[in-house]
């Protein structure tokens, strides 16, 4: 339909009744256009073919419209093409802020605020910041430079002055392109800026390609500020791009990124030399006007020696500045200018006390892009106290860059003299003990921080002795998960220097130790990243070598990857049997059965499952005895052997309940309800439905919540309750979508296509076989694969006959959760 006079305006929609409410805006001007009153729900129904009741929902902010029947709802009602547009984008940055979990006095969005801090002695570049005040208003804008030039002051400097610009936040990520380390993984960086607009990890797509869509739809329409600083080339930029006109990026480079010119339209600039006069300026704002009035021919030879290059003006101003009592002649005579910026930097490490060196060399020793506090203790063998002041005193000469409160970072040229200079100072064996300093360091605070945040699981780590070097505080959960978070990139980066120095058990160590961590977090390329370093590291008789194979199955399994999960799992199965670690053989036993139900071999599946059960009633472990019981229920389901399955799960609940497991209880019950709906008995079905539905809401458990949702949408199907029915489905579907449920949004979309088509509904339930047909092929789920293929043939049929077809009761289980019992 053509737009309608009475502009409708999404701009800052952020909530579910915010966009609520402009349905219903649009529902007004519908009806003044055409003189008549406005569309009741059950018009809308009988022009949409959906339940009143989902309509009811829709319009009163109680349910976010799917992205199908949003789109047909907004033209049923007259939006225009533009305003569909906006209003879609609109419905999108809802469902995408509903993510983020509501908050007394919560802003309508999380504002980002990561830039670096501003700097206090920033000089010159007067010319540069109106450059940049008139190029960076919209788009990319790329600033290349060679190292040290000033390109990261600059763009820092100028974005603390522009912060009104961007009302909706900066965000800010070192690509580090040029570290010894290697650069920043974009998936990395990405994970980094989601943090920042507020999206928990347990919320986060496991896809990497989902992550970057999520970034950009977070980002669609709001004025940010986007800084790519240190950037490699344009490969690893361009995931970080918004798909938004309204945000600004720039990114910085020692290479000029065309690639970025050509493909998105980047405009390049490239940063000079500081100019003779702006280099005065510098050491007059370092060093004040009355000094170096004094002494103007020496100024002239500090110029001149350090060739416009801000890095090594600033570094020759600080350590005059630490001396008053010196002329600069004597600094010009100590420094030997004409031998360039090395001979700066130089310099400048001899005027540091002895102790201050030492830590200076040491750092050169850190594989990671940061330091903090504790990690530079352990390289120095030296408590937090004395670090903290050979730090200081490395921060006041500009050798280092003080981040945050204990934590630290060297430019890349420094980095670089650092290590040169340890090389030709340390000796190899002071070396090699500061390196495994720094590994225990980590080795310890990882242990430390795991036991905070998973109490329970404590034996599944090596059990760690005092230990022998500096730890950071991790004794809260806020602490520990705030360390972990941070540090996990240096724990990859001191993992590689380890495995040179051949401590393989230590990686391993690592590797075992923040496992949980990794797959709790939703980390999973990483996991794979780290595991699969330890296990090549550690060879074929590595003692670990079975319980490193379980983590990257089940990294892998949760990527969706199920033919790689299977072979990592039957490797690990070996290896546990020959050890004789039961426990870890009945936890890796589950997940092989889970895997081939997933790969649709339902005997194997049972096979390995009924192996598991026993290996937990062996072990008296009867959390793991109900959860198998669950399991084998579930793959029975998914096969049709309802009363096998009911028989199952009737044990499990019993045992639930005896333990006191009501997370357990709660899954079993679900599972119960969906049997007992195959079989026909609705009311006992519903029973069990809302029992579990109560226990899932209590325990926040939302993935179960969303399956007990689809469950009773079914079961209200079944009884010719269709308005009850979507409403369940829809909420259900908002669920997964929320927390990116892959697998239960697959289910739920089978199950909607299967209740519109016997609501006549074809054209839609045709659509929703097609969304289950692709995400099942996606995961690899041969059950939901078939199931998708149905309700097609189904729906295709119902619209060559005009007609709706009976929908088969299938119900494919939920997963009791998959723990390791130790």
């Amino acid at each position: 339909m053509a737009a309608q006079t009475g502009e409708i305006d999404p701009h800052g929609v952020s909530s579910l009744e915010e966009l609520a409410a402009l349905l219903r805006q649009l529902r007004r001007r519908e009806a003044r256009h055409r003189g008549t009153p406005e569309l009741t729900y059950r018009e809308l129904a009988e022009q949409t073919g959906w339940s009143h009741g989902i309509i009811g929902q829709y319009l009163t902010g109680k349910v976010l419209p799917p992205t199908d029947r949003f789109d047909a709802l907004i033209r049923l009602l007259g939006a225009g093409p533009s305003e569909q547009g906006a209003l879609a984008t609109a419905r999108d940055r809802v469902e995408e802020w509903r993510r983020v979990p509501a908050s007394p006095g919560r802003a309508p969005h999380p504002i980002p605020r990561q830039l670096p801090a501003a700097l206090r002695h920033f000089a010159g570049r007067a010319g540069d910041l109106k450059e940049l005040d008139d190029a960076a208003t919209h788009g990319v804008l790329t600033i290349d430079g060679m190292a040290g030039i000033g390109k990261t002051a600059l763009v820092v400097h100028w974005a603390h002055q522009s912060v009104d610009r961007f009302p909706d936040g900066q965000l800010y990520v070192n690509l580090r392109g040029f570290d010894a380390g290697g650069p920043l993984p974009a998936e990395d960086a990405v994970r980094g800026f989601l943090d920042a607009l507020g999206v928990p990890a347990r919320r986060l797509p496991p896809d990497p390609d989902a992550q970057v869509s999520l970034y950009r739809t977070l980002l669609a329409d709001r004025r940010v500020l986007v800084v790519l600083d240190n950037a490699r080339d344009a490969e690893q930029v361009r995931p970080l791009l918004p798909g938004s006109p309204s945000a600004v990026v720039i990114v910085t480079s020692r290479n000029r990124l065309t690639d970025l010119v050509a493909a998105q339209d980047a405009r390049p600039w490239t940063l000079g030399l500081l100019s003779e006069g702006e280099a005065r300026e510098l050491l007059a704002h370092r060093l004040g006007g009355q000094r170096l009035g004094s002494e103007p021919g020496a100024v002239e030879r500090i110029v001149a020696g350090c060739a416009g290059l801000p890095l090594a003006l600033c570094l020759v101003a600080a350590g005059a500045a630490t001396r008053p009592q010196l002329s600069l002649a004597s600094v010009v005579d100590e420094l030997n200018v004409s031998d360039g910026v090395r001979a700066v930097f130089s310099w400048s490490y001899r005027t540091l006390d002895p102790a201050a060196a030492t830590g200076y060399r040491l750092l050169g020793l850190h594989p990671g892009p940061e330091i903090t506090l504790e990690a530079a203790a352990a390289l120095g063998a030296v408590g937090p106290a004395q670090a903290r002041a050979r730090l200081t005193e490395l921060v006041h000469a500009n050798l280092l860059i003080d981040l945050a409160p204990g934590r630290y970072t060297l430019h890349d040229l420094l980095r670089v003299h650092a290590a040169e200079m340890c090389q030709a100072t340390d000796s190899e064996a002071s070396r090699k003990a500061a390196t495994r300093r720094l590994l225990e360091h980590y080795r310890y605070t990882a242990a430390a921080a795991m036991q905070t945040l998973f109490r329970a699981d404590q034996q599944a780590r090596r059990l760690l002795g005092p230990p022998s070097v500096a730890v950071a505080p991790v004794d809260t959960e806020e602490l520990a998960t705030d360390w972990l978070a941070a540090e996990m990139s240096n724990v990859v980066a001191v993992c590689g220097q380890a495995v040179e120095h051949g401590w393989i058990d230590e990686v391993v160590d690592l590797s075992v130790t923040v496992a949980n961590y990794l797959q709790t977090r939703r980390h999973f390329g990483l996991a794979i990243a780290l595991h699969s370093k330890a296990l090549h590291a550690a060879g074929e008789q590595h003692a670990d070598r079975a319980s490193m194979l379980t983590n990257l199955g089940m990294a892998h399994w949760r990527l969706g990857q199920p033919g790689e999960a299977f072979d990592l799992l039957s490797r690990a199965l070996t290896g546990h049997r020959q050890t004789g670690d039961r426990s870890s053989e009945g936890y890796t036993l589950s997940l092989l059965g889970i895997v081939h139900d997933i790969l649709g071999r339902h005997r194997e599946a049972l096979e390995h499952l009924r192996q598991s059960l026993a290996v937990y009633k062996e072990l008296g472990v009867r959390g793991g005895e109900a959860g198998q019981l669950v399991n084998i229920a579930v793959s029975h389901t998914r096969h049709g052997e309802h009363e096998e399955a009911a028989r199952h799960l009737e044990r499990a609940v019993a045992i639930g309940r005896e333990i006191g497991s009501r997370n357990l209880e709660g899954t079993a019950l679900t599972n119960l309800g969906d049997v007992y709906c195959c079989l026909g008995r609705h009311d006992e079905a519903l029973q069990e439905l809302e029992r579990a539905l109560t226990i899932h809401r209590e325990n926040h458990n939302r993935s179960f919540e969303g399956e007990t949702l689809v469950s009773l949408g079914v079961v209200y199907r079944e009884q010719r309750h269709f308005a009850e029915a979507l409403d369940h489905l829809d909420r259900a579907l908002a669920i997964a979508r929320e927390i990116d449920d892959v697998w239960l949004t697959t289910r739920n979309l089978n199950s909607a296509g299967e209740t519109l088509c016997v609501m006549a509904d074809a054209d839609l339930a045709l659509t929703r076989h097609e969304e289950a047909l692709e995400l099942a092929a996606q995961i690899g789920d041969t059950v939901e694969l078939a199931r998708a293929h149905q309700g097609i043939a189904n729906a295709r049929a119902a619209q060559a006959a005009a007609a709706a077809t009976t929908a088969p009761i299938v119900s494919t289980g939920s997963y009791a959760p998959v723990e390791n019992h130790r």
